[in-house]
């Protein structure tokens, strides 16, 4: 996930809907966001990208852009409300959000590119705080709240390259291969290899759009053999070869 650069909020403003998300923190005084009347150290996310109304009142807002593609977004989004509230943030999240106010007041050199990954930060850390409080028994919470399959899915994402079979993520998740298989099936909604093949393909998509790296080197990234081979995969999935879904996105509308 990337966010887009962060603005300040200075006066009454309208956020028109975007294809993504509207992240939002109340840095100093009193705002509101979406009627939501909060105080310094507020969070609130939009993850659906809805319009909304933003009165900064006697405080600063920053809002944010999160890129984030539709047309193969997570499950972990697309179950969360249309408005996530933060009013009191504490720990981790806290501290970012003060790490961020510091950062933009200060102005300092390669500020912008702290903020940007403060921001992540900040997206994951709310994702994790309404999990926690209300995913236990609907949607994603079940695979997130189970230690094995998370630490799975994590596994996955953070290095979908590697030769993974359903035997390997078991191992990473201490359970047999046939019970690995089952419990992920019954908590994710689809068997392990699918899902691996979908992640993949959503990092190999994010690395065309954000990156010139040739189309061997991605199919390698993703754990493709050959370029071939990813690009009859990429084709399946998204409709268009790889090349020309480059080409489109590079001059699709923000």
């Amino acid at each position: 996930m990337r966010s887009g650069p962060a603005r300040q909020v200075q006066n009454d403003g309208h956020c028109e809907q975007v294809r993504g998300a509207w992240l939002h923190l109340v840095l100093t005084g009193s705002s509101s966001v979406a009627g939501q009347s909060l105080g310094a150290g507020s969070v609130v996310l939009m993850p659906h990208g809805d319009a909304h109304s933003v009165d900064s009142g006697t405080g600063a807002v920053v809002a944010v852009f999160v890129p984030i593609d539709r047309s193969r977004c997570h499950p972990i989004v697309n179950d969360l409300p249309a408005v996530i509230v933060l009013p009191t943030p504490a720990g981790p999240l806290a501290a970012t959000v003060d790490l961020i106010r510091m950062e933009l007041t200060a102005g300092r050199l390669g500020s912008d590119a702290v903020v940007a990954g403060l921001l992540d930060t900040v997206f994951l850390h709310v994702l994790r705080a309404w999990y926690e409080e209300n995913g236990k028994t609907a949607g994603w919470g079940p695979a997130l709240n189970d230690p094995a399959i998370c630490a799975v899915l994590c596994s996955i994402h953070n290095d979908p390259g590697r030769a993974w079979t359903v035997e390997s993520l078991g191992m990473e998740a201490g359970l047999s291969r046939a019970a690995f298989a089952r419990r992920f099936k019954e908590l994710v909604g689809q068997p392990p290899l699918t899902y691996l093949t979908w992640a993949r393909l959503g990092t190999a998509s994010q690395l065309l759009r954000d990156s010139d790296a040739p189309l061997s080197v991605v199919a390698q990234q993703v754990g493709y053999g050959s370029e071939f081979a990813f690009a009859a995969a990429f084709k399946r999935e998204f409709g268009s070869a790889p090349g020309r879904y480059r080409r489109q996105e590079a001059v699709a509308p923000g």
